[in-house]
């Protein structure tokens, strides 16, 4: 009965993040991920917006490499003109489009746009320059990231019943691959259903745990088909 004990705690520290019991720490907040900008005229500019957005999330403690709720941002290129300066300027004014959503269920949790203007003696330059200005401290994006977490918090809130529930009839029909993919995309944030999943998911048979492995890639097929990026479009469109 010992051994089993422990390997059903083992168990559930490897599908969920942590035990029922466990204190929550930093790394139990809800997180975000960070989607490739689209609409992005070079290529060095990709990055620049990426490591931007990721340095907001970082600033709000909701980083993640990895997770179901994502940001997704879309770049418009408003306008570039010529100054009739000696010598001429470039200036170029940018629209971003911000996201938060859910890869799982749909949900789009948060957005904003605003409007950037870089300038610099080519057109490179003055768009390179618009780009920086996509500033991790942006008022309308710690807007955004609190809301899109308000929002979430809220979801599960309202919906953590039907959750358990869900989880409970796959347990009990020996479903327990849905199952333990269901308990992994629960945040850990959401304390309240972390823990009764948790609690939950001891029933589910040792020798049936050990040889499934869940990941972020078998949750995500789990939830949808295709890749993320068509996943995204889908939803956004």
């Amino acid at each position: 009965m010992r051994h089993l004990l422990i390997s059903l705690l083992a168990f559930i520290s490897a599908v969920l993040p942590s035990t029922a019991q466990e204190v929550m720490e930093e790394k139990d907040r809800l997180a975000f991920g960070v989607e490739a900008p689209s609409g992005i005229k070079y290529d060095n500019a990709v990055q620049t917006i990426r490591n931007n957005i990721t340095q907001a999330l970082v600033l709000n403690g909701v980083a993640a490499i990895d997770s179901r709720f994502t940001t997704v941002t879309d770049v418009v290129e408003l306008s570039q003109d010529v100054t009739s300066t000696a010598p001429p300027m470039f200036v170029t004014e940018l629209e971003i489009s911000m996201f938060v959503i859910d890869l799982y269920t749909g949900t789009v949790f948060g957005q904003t746009s605003f409007s950037v203007k870089g300038i610099g003696d080519n057109e490179g330059a003055s768009y390179m320059d618009a780009v920086r200005n996509v500033k991790a401290r942006n008022p309308k994006l710690r807007t955004l990231i609190t809301t899109a977490k308000d929002k979430i918090f809220s979801y599960f809130d309202a919906e953590s019943d039907q959750i358990f529930n869900r989880i409970d009839a796959l347990i009990a029909s020996g479903d327990y691959k849905s199952a333990l993919i269901e308990a992994y995309a629960i945040p850990r944030a959401c304390a309240d259903l972390y823990n009764r999943v948790s609690q939950r998911i001891a029933a589910v048979p040792t020798a049936a745990a050990s040889s499934i492995s869940v990941d972020r890639s078998l949750a995500d097929s789990h939830y949808f088909t295709g890749s993320r990026k068509e996943r995204i479009a889908q939803i956004l469109n």
